[in-house]
């Protein structure tokens, strides 16, 4: 879901919320920032309480940012959308630290390959997210407009919610 809207940020920002790319821009650069700080957070916080819940606290801010930035393109209430949406954003790239890190380490953790292997199939498949994404996303945004970039996003991000739900589930 996350990468079918950096794909395509600014075009999106400035389509769906009237923002210009630099605004969005320092929209995703205070998320990156944010995002720095929460690496080895994430790191620690999965020695803790579980790479999983990790990765499941990445899905939640990413389900949040995008149902937020969904609701909001499609219902402007008072003309809050530029802003909640530019906010909901920062949360997409905060929310790669938790993702990345989680899934990395719960990517070694479960496979019943070595790490090296597992970890070299997590990196090849988020790769090819982006690449099949950014493909999608542009196909979506000429055919259908930019709006429906977000709901697709949101529809993945649900789906990614499910299937670590179900895979917690039988990790216990």
């Amino acid at each position: 879901g996350n990468w079918l809207l950096y794909n395509l940020y600014p075009l999106l920002m400035r389509s769906v919320f009237d923002m210009d790319a630099d605004v969005s821009s320092v929209y995703n650069a205070l998320g990156a920032i944010i995002g720095i700080f929460l690496y080895a957070p994430a790191g620690m916080l999965g020695e803790k309480i579980g790479d999983g819940k990790v990765v499941l606290a990445g899905i939640l801010a990413s389900l949040l940012a995008v149902g937020l930035m969904a609701f909001f393109a499609y219902f402007n209430f008072h003309g809050l959308a530029f802003f909640i949406g530019g906010l909901a954003f920062v949360l997409i790239p905060a929310s790669w630290s938790p993702l990345i890190v989680g899934g990395t380490s719960w990517s070694a953790e479960l496979s019943s390959l070595s790490q090296g292997e597992a970890l070299g199939i997590f990196n090849s498949t988020t790769a090819l997210a982006c690449v099949i994404s950014a493909l999608g996303a542009g196909y979506i945004a000429e055919f259908v407009g930019y709006k429906a970039i977000l709901l697709v996003s949101l529809a993945f991000t649900v789906l990614s919610l499910f299937v670590i739900l179900r895979v917690m589930a039988t990790d216990a």
